[in-house]
């Protein structure tokens, strides 16, 4: 199942796609990844993520992603696309934050690794794009401990470079 949303306001979108994907531990973690831009700068991807807490019969993790241009080159297009999901059972739900609301699992006893994909993308000069949220499964019972997981990919456009140039981070 594929959900799309973009939403443009003076060169600023959001859009988002859920798909399946594997996990890794639950505790506070964060990563960044920087390369070299052609023609000069630096591009850096980066995300963040809180610990788990509790919240009734939720788990939540706050957490952030963004794509940072360090240079003299006029950005064309920045866009920061992350992935968040966790493993869920017995009709689960699973949300990040963004506007679509999340998903939820199948019912069963089987453990379902699902993941939603979103992205914020800056083409009116910015040279970083970022968002912050809060992740949420429910209820907790149904979420396999440990199973979270994410990765930010960060792009920038430079004017006069046709190509893309791309980092990732993840935790």
């Amino acid at each position: 199942m594929v959900v799309r949303l973009r939403r443009i306001i003076a060169g600023v979108g959001l859009g988002v796609v859920i798909a399946t994907a594997t996990g890794i531990p639950a505790s506070a973690v964060s990563d960044d990844t920087r390369v070299s831009v052609p023609g000069g700068g630096t591009l850096t991807s980066n995300i963040w993520r809180g610990g788990q807490s509790s919240s009734g019969n939720t788990y939540k993790w706050d957490y952030q992603v963004s794509a940072v241009y360090s240079g003299s080159q006029k950005v064309t297009s920045i866009r920061s696309t992350w992935t968040l999901g966790s493993c869920l059972k017995n009709s689960a739900s699973w949300s990040i934050g963004v506007s679509t609301g999340g998903i939820t699992v199948g019912a069963g006893s089987s453990w379902q690794c699902k993941s939603i994909t979103a992205y914020w993308v800056n083409s009116n000069g910015a040279k970083s794009a970022s968002w912050r949220s809060t992740a949420v499964a429910a209820p907790s019972k149904y979420y396999q401990s440990g199973s979270i997981y994410g990765t930010n990919v960060a792009r920038v456009y430079t004017k006069g470079y046709a190509q893309p140039k791309e980092a990732t981070a993840s935790v």
